[in-house]
């Protein structure tokens, strides 16, 4: 029986090759006058004059944490673990059934919706399109929420070094935890929120914050009225029946994205208004946004000048994708030399002192020769401490240790055997264990390995994953995973691909694949992949194959003792 290769570790192969060379509406109705109309060639005549932001109704102090966010002047709340009410059985629309307890991490969202001004900071720096509400005067106003498209909404968080928020951190959000129908209670008043036309005061979009009563128990303004805003979930009529019940991130594709609340000349009233009232629409539709983040947010003594501050590799399908791995700037150090020491030539990371990885596959019993007794797990283990600089490395049987420029190598309890590298190859060796590039760098990869990544997606250190796994890689929030802290991607892609093999020949893989990446996402660290859970049901070559597969890397900057060979 023919060895079968995961597509998900064929960077493990190549580590091998490598090695040897050196040797709609409420509940989804499109329409619904929810979108921007046509830019008009007056503005409507609003009275009366807009009242000046206004923090007042204030829930209690113990429940609001606020920081400003450095990069916008945004102010974002704290929003506290726990588990709240997330949908509503009462209604009489469908998808917002059945009514469901949902557990969410803590997290951190807009107190207000973005402005003009502050997205047109974004503008400014070239990494915004400028949105065509500008052209109406009904819209643009500097303090009046920007109308955008989903995926400049999408960039406009990344910009700030944040995301967008779920659809259950949006509820969380505006609903708290007691159930409540609209932010600010079980009784609907229809001018305490920008809902209703010229009747409340502004015949189309207020300034943020111009409604104190539509507050919500966290603080939140201008969550039932004002602009429709996005959230980062594509949409589905039925999600709920199936939805998780710790930290959703809604459906993994779709063709519509959810918006929460109705903008305020669509004629708002009771019911689509509430706090649980779903939106499905065109992802090209222009809508307001706020942004949310796992962490708080910097504040002026962190923040980086928006000049050097790299970005890091995007995924094509990020939810805020979220965390693809992934988009706007990172929260990495500047670029120059550091704790972390000087960055290596050609890069703008830093190099890592020390780390310790450990894959594992493992094959059912299909996937391996009939005289060995299934599963077998399959591990892959690399250590590097660079102060010395050694590594080592073992592949099944197979270790290797290299110092300097002696290197040695043995098969299982076999003798060592001591070889000398070139000065080039002891360099080569250097640059690319530093960099925890165990399938070398983008400019030296093999071109089998260089798929044609989609626009914007990068090769980076430790993740050199398949193109699909890539672009399917789904931000669902952030957390410490292995002492680093990380954005987390869930994948849930169908494969269908070619690839060429390190050895020659070439394998035809396709099937699905399904799984949790952890990115690291933290000051001095690569984007490294620090944990991956993976699943796999694959044909490959026309065989099927089922492989599972973890890996991990630890110790990062941190002493790893890795003795020679006596």
């Amino acid at each position: 029986m023919r060895q079968r290769i995961s597509i998900a570790v064929v960077g493990v192969v190549a580590v091998a090759a490598l090695a040897c060379s050196l040797t709609g509406g409420p509940a989804g109705e499109e329409g619904l006058e929810a979108t921007l109309p046509p830019p008009s060639e007056a503005a409507v005549e609003q009275t009366p004059p807009p009242p000046e932001p206004t923090t007042a109704s204030e829930p209690e102090e113990e429940k609001v944490e606020t920081k400003v966010r450095a990069s916008d002047g945004m102010e974002m709340v704290y929003i506290e673990a726990g588990e709240f009410l997330m949908g509503d059985d009462a209604s009489p629309f469908p998808p917002e059934k059945p009514a469901h307890m949902v557990y969410l991490d803590e997290y951190w969202i807009d107190r207000l919706e973005v402005s003009n001004a502050q997205y047109r900071l974004c503008v400014e720096d070239g990494s915004c399109a400028e949105p065509r509400a500008w052209e109406d005067p009904n819209f643009n106003g500097d303090e009046q929420p920007v109308i955008v498209p989903w995926e400049a909404a999408r960039a406009y968080c990344a910009w700030v070094g944040v995301r967008l928020p779920t659809e259950a951190e949006w509820e969380k959000a505006a609903r708290g935890t007691d159930g409540r129908t609209w932010p600010w209670g079980d009784e609907f008043e229809p001018n305490r929120a920008n809902l209703s036309g010229a009747e409340d005061g502004y015949g189309f979009t207020a300034p943020v914050g111009s409604f104190p009563g539509d507050v919500s128990p966290y603080g939140l303004l201008g969550m039932a009225g004002n602009a429709a805003e996005w959230v980062s979930d594509w949409f589905d009529a039925d999600y709920y029946a199936r939805a998780e019940s710790s930290n959703p991130t809604g459906p993994a594709s779709g063709e519509q994205r959810v918006h929460r609340a109705p903008i305020a000349n669509g004629g708002g009233g009771p019911e689509k208004c509430r706090c649980t009232a779903r939106y499905g629409v065109d992802p090209n539709w222009t809508y307001g946004l706020r942004c949310a983040s796992h962490t708080p947010p910097r504040g002026e003594d962190e923040a980086l000048p928006s000049s050097n501050a790299a970005t890091t590799p995007s995924s094509a399908a990020e939810d805020g994708p979220e965390d693809g791995p992934e988009d706007g700037p990172k929260d990495g150090p500047e670029d120059t030399a550091d704790s972390t020491g000087e960055r290596a030539e050609g890069t703008d990371w830093p190099p890592l002192r020390s780390y310790r990885i450990r894959t594992v596959m493992t094959l059912p019993e299909e996937d391996v020769p009939e005289d060995v007794e299934g599963p077998v797990e399959q591990v892959f283990i690399f250590e590097w401490d660079g102060d010395i600089p050694i590594s080592r490395m073992v592949i099944g049987r197979m270790e290797e240790i290299t110092l300097g420029n002696r290197r040695w190598t043995r098969v299982g309890d076999g003798p060592w055997q001591e070889v000398s590298l070139s000065p080039e190859e002891e360099a080569a060796w250097q640059q690319r264990w530093s960099f925890a590039q165990f399938w070398g760098d983008a400019e030296s990869l093999e071109d089998e390995l260089k798929i044609a990544l989609p626009e914007g997606i990068e090769l980076v250190p430790a993740q050199i994953f398949p193109v699909p796994i890539k672009a399917a890689m789904m931000l669902q929030g952030e957390e410490s995973v292995n002492g680093v802290h990380c954005r987390r991607y869930a994948v849930d892609t169908d494969l269908d691909y070619t690839q060429d093999l390190p050895g020659g020949g070439e394998t035809h893989t396709t099937g699905h694949a399904t799984g949790t990446i952890w990115v690291a996402h933290q000051e001095g660290i690569p984007p490294v992949i620090v944990r991956a859970v993976m699943d796999e049901d694959l044909m490959m070559d026309g065989d099927p194959s089922h492989p599972s597969w973890e890996h991990d890397i630890t110790d990062i900057n941190q002493s790893v003792v890795i003795e020679a060979p006596e």
